[in-house]
């Protein structure tokens, strides 16, 4: 029988719910960027028509990194360990700077092709690292539940599932961060498929707090 240990029900049930509710924002940035973005990735697009897009553009980004910057703040909450709480800010600050970096695209860059742009290069950067950082805090959750059998079965497959995505995204897209490429024309794995994992760690955690709270 899976028993909670160390953190009182009530404490986890918020974070549980952050997990869940980050769908939102994922659902709202796969229908949006469809009809944002030109051709097969945004690097395609010219400057002009990033101008005719700049708000749904700013909307894109910001919808990007929603989920994961809600993810980071549920798995600080999970776990009081100072190595998460450190990727979880580490993880938030370089996905804020993403969202700056693309400001800057919108507002400063007048390169003509996106792909060209030394911000959007950038905002890319930060995005992948913003990414991995998150990821990592939330391989440590997972190990954290497990060790203190919070939904442990859940835990080790979603810990495990999220570390071998982590670990192929580093494969794929290190030869370009170590200057093999250009960062644009790499296509990794689907990034956003992480919060879907995290989503289903929160609705059997928040299903069996609420179960325990009965």
């Amino acid at each position: 029988m899976t028993q909670i240990l160390r953190e009182p029900a009530t404490s986890l049930v918020r974070p549980a719910r952050l997990l869940l509710i980050a769908l939102l924002p994922l659902v709202a940035f796969m229908a949006m960027a469809h009809t944002t973005v030109v051709g097969n990735s945004a690097g395609e697009m010219n400057a002009a028509q990033v101008d005719d897009r700049a708000l749904r553009w700013m909307i894109v980004a910001v919808l990007w990194i929603l989920p994961v910057v809600l993810g980071a703040v549920a798995f600080s909450a999970i776990t009081a360990g100072r190595a998460v709480k450190v990727l979880a800010t580490v993880g938030i600050a370089l996905l804020i700077a993403y969202v700056a970096a693309q400001a800057a695209v919108v507002w400063i860059d007048d390169t003509y092709l996106i792909a060209d742009s030394s911000w959007f290069a950038l905002a890319m950067l930060l995005s992948i690292l913003g990414w991995w950082a998150i990821d990592l805090a939330a391989v440590l959750t997972c190990l954290h539940l497990f060790r203190t059998k919070v939904v442990p079965r859940t835990a080790l497959v979603i810990g495990i599932l999220t570390a071998v995505l982590t670990l192929l995204e580093v494969a794929i897209y290190l030869p370009a961060l170590l200057g093999a490429q250009e960062l644009h024309a790499t296509v990794g794995l689907p990034p956003m498929l992480l919060p879907v994992l995290w989503a289903i760690l929160g609705g059997v955690l928040w299903r069996n707090l609420t179960a325990v709270s009965r």
